[in-house]
């Protein structure tokens, strides 16, 4: 059986992703959404998603944010809404 690792709920706090990163780096990564949102650092959390995981499903955060712009900043919103639609489940 080969290897995965799941990851979600990070809320855009980029030294935790980091970690759990570097702990799982040889596997494939599947992302079950929650990547922006409480933490400072959203952009650069979802920049760093799109860069090393296979597939990125929506959590229900990224789902508010997008309807509601206003939570958060517009640079956030531009990236998550122009990476490929491949990404989401």
């Amino acid at each position: 059986m080969r290897n995965f690792a799941l990851i979600s709920d990070r809320h855009g706090n980029m030294p935790s992703l980091k970690v759990v990163l570097h702990d799982i780096e040889q596997k494939p990564i599947f992302c079950l959404g929650d990547m922006i949102g409480k933490g400072s650092q959203s952009k650069e959390v979802v920049d760093l998603y799109l860069k090393k995981c296979q597939v990125i499903a929506k959590g229900n955060w990224e789902d508010f944010i997008l309807v509601i712009p206003t939570c958060i900043r517009w640079e956030t919103i531009r990236n998550i809404e122009n990476a490929s639609r491949s990404y989401w489940i």
